[in-house]
């Protein structure tokens, strides 16, 4: 079973390429998946050489774009100040050249505040008209074309083996956006609709289908305002609820049809980057919720076109959430490659048993890979008990 780590391009910029290739090889893994365009944040790096806490630039680019590519994207991208610099993703390449380690390139695609920010137009707005300026919206052509443009330069210019797609859907509510706050308790229905996108791309794709647009956007905001005035959140201390399906909780014939038809618009999206990258360059996508959820994200099975491997994540204390998402996602993609997603550090994993217990579940799962988050957030011990536990289960 192959082994990779998630990884940063800020983490190659600090302590070089050849120490982080040689680090990951001696934790016991095959290959990275190397961030090439990333949202904002605040991480703890307990191991990077300057910084204790790190500020990603927002929705910034790690690698470099080729001038005549740059110049008829949609809209500009914000490139990174560590390509003033350097290049990272190039310099872990060529250092995983010579270790025969495998690279990917982790893309965050629809997860960008200051490309929403800086254009309103093409990011979600709700049925309200409030603007979700983290949420690209993926219906929107414009998008469409940036993101593909962004892979095809991206696979042609850069040895990697494939792009890890994050983000590649819907974006919903809550999100953790920058002092969140949410006092009415909004319950998972209630955020649902709040995050419900109702800009020009997807009402004008609802209209050519027939769909009353102003009827469904009615109906999404008398449930909204009703769930509001009521109160009607989850009790607090209690896990947080899945969305049902549709037909259990959505009464208007309207909105029901404009539900139905937003399940398949990442699908397009979908298609359209498998176009767009080199041939032979592997398209996976990284996944949270069992397939039964996907419809919430505006996909459905028939991204699996497009897609040649998931990497499911859950990063639960008990392994056992990730063997059983895994194994639901093998009987709805039966001919899709997995990878099972864990993290070692706190508090996924407080001790070496426990990294032990969450790299057996995968090898015991339909999953042929093993996909750990995250290379420079974790302390070493963390490192040393990832080899450690990749050898037991080796040897077992």
């Amino acid at each position: 079973m192959r082994t990779m780590l998630w990884a940063y391009p800020w983490d190659v910029a600090g302590e070089g390429a050849a120490s982080l290739a040689d680090n990951v090889r001696r934790a016991g893994a095959s290959g990275v998946s190397l961030a090439a365009a990333y949202h904002s944040g605040l991480l703890v790096t307990p191991r990077h050489p300057r910084h204790r806490v790190y500020f990603p630039e927002p929705g910034a680019v790690y690698f470099a774009l080729s001038p005549t590519v740059r110049r008829r994207l949609p809209f500009a991208p914000r490139m990174s100040r560590l390509l003033e610099t350097g290049d990272p993703l190039r310099a872990l390449t060529q250092e995983a050249e010579r270790r025969d380690l495998v690279v990917r390139a982790w893309f965050v695609c629809n997860h960008s505040t200051y490309l929403g920010a800086m254009h309103p137009d093409v990011a979600v707005q709700n049925a309200y008209g409030d603007v979700l300026v983290f949420a690209l919206c993926p219906a929107n052509e414009r998008v469409q074309d940036y993101l593909a443009a962004l892979l095809g330069d991206l696979t042609t210019n850069y040895a990697v083996e494939a792009v890890d797609l994050e983000s590649v859907g819907f974006l919903g509510l809550p999100h953790g956006f920058h002092h969140e706050k949410d006092l009415a308790g909004l319950n998972p229905e209630t955020a649902f609709l709040l995050s419900l996108c109702f800009c020009r791309a997807c009402t004008a794709r609802a209209q050519q289908a027939g769909i009353d647009v102003e009827r469904a956007r009615a109906a999404v905001r008398t449930m909204v305002d009703r769930a509001l005035r009521e109160g009607t959140g989850p009790t607090p201390g209690e896990p947080a609820a899945e969305v049902p399906p549709p037909d259990v909780w959505i009464e208007d014939p309207e909105l029901r049809a404009y539900l139905e038809l937003r399940r398949t618009v990442v699908n397009g999206l979908a298609g359209r980057l498998r176009a767009s990258v080199r041939p032979g360059c592997l398209l996976n996508l990284i996944e949270w919720t069992p397939p039964a959820a996907w419809w919430l994200q505006g996909f459905d099975s028939g991204i699996l076109a497009y897609i040649d491997r998931i990497i499911v994540c859950r990063y639960h204390r008990d392994p056992s959430q990730l063997a059983q998402l895994l194994n639901e996602t093998r009987r709805q993609a039966p001919g899709v490659r997995l990878s099972g997603g864990t993290q070692i550090g706190y508090p996924t994993c407080t001790t070496p048993q426990d990294v032990r217990a969450q790299v057996a579940a995968v090898r015991a799962s339909p999953a042929d890979e093993l996909q750990v988050y995250n290379y420079g957030l974790v302390t070493a011990d963390r490192l040393q008990w990832l080899a450690d536990a990749l050898a037991s289960v080796d040897e077992a």
